[in-house]
């Protein structure tokens, strides 16, 4: 009965878990909200193996390897990105893009690598300190998760996808007290109730989440803007 009580209040409240995994140097590079490619699979299949790199140039095969990361086509997005590193060993952009494929693919020990290799290049990268973060919380070495994603945070202390990721990082490892913490600094307080409740309701904690959820609908109500 409580967990269908639970289920009501999560229907009647719209706010989104706003915790984001991965950030691709690739979404710098493409604006793909503004792409007019192929409507059909097949079209777009045949177009994505029509493409190719400009030959010698780091960029393109880069630009290549975000077009196909974007679309989900990881192991010859991974090729592009090697290929802009034997051109250019010193494009941390493209470490960055290898190691989001390398995660996606399940190639964890690739992924930190090339992530890794980018902070050696430039130790400020704050979204690549950020997919190293999330690499590690795939793997479920939460202490590491945590250490990078707060390393992220010092660098960029308003980035909200950070701020998320750690509150989740937390939430895993059982802090749930400095996961709503995080997910408070965010700035909308509604949906940092939503966040937890959601968290808990994942690990069976029910009597906790339905108090978050219905502080989460409340606050809602209070504010249309929310």
């Amino acid at each position: 009965m409580k967990r269908k009580r639970i289920a009501t209040t999560i229907l009647c409240c719209f706010l989104g878990l706003a915790i984001v995994s991965l950030f691709s140097a690739c979404a710098l590079f493409w604006d793909s909200s503004r792409s007019s490619g192929p409507a059909t699979s097949q079209e777009a299949s045949k177009f994505i193996g029509s493409i190719r790199a400009y030959q010698g140039n780091a960029e393109s095969h880069y630009g290549l390897g975000c077009y196909l990361q974007e679309r989900k086509k990881h192991k010859p997005a991974i090729e592009e990105f090697k290929a802009a590193l034997q051109i250019d060993p010193n494009h941390f952009r493209a470490y960055n893009g290898l190691g989001v494929s390398y995660d996606a693919v399940g190639d964890y020990d690739r992924a930190v690598d090339s992530y890794k290799a980018a902070l050696k290049i430039d130790e400020k990268l704050d979204y690549v300190l950020n997919n190293l973060g999330y690499s590690y919380l795939l793997q479920g070495k939460l202490d590491l998760a945590i250490e990078n994603f707060k390393r992220a945070l010092d660098l960029n202390r308003g980035n909200e996808l950070y701020r998320n990721n750690l509150g989740l990082a937390y939430a895993k490892r059982g802090q749930y007290a400095d996961a709503f913490a995080e997910f408070k600094q965010t700035g909308v307080e509604a949906k940092a109730h939503y966040n937890i409740a959601q968290l808990y309701y994942q690990q069976g904690l029910y009597r906790e989440a339905e108090v978050h959820f219905e502080q989460a609908s409340t606050l809602k109500a209070s504010d249309p803007q929310i």
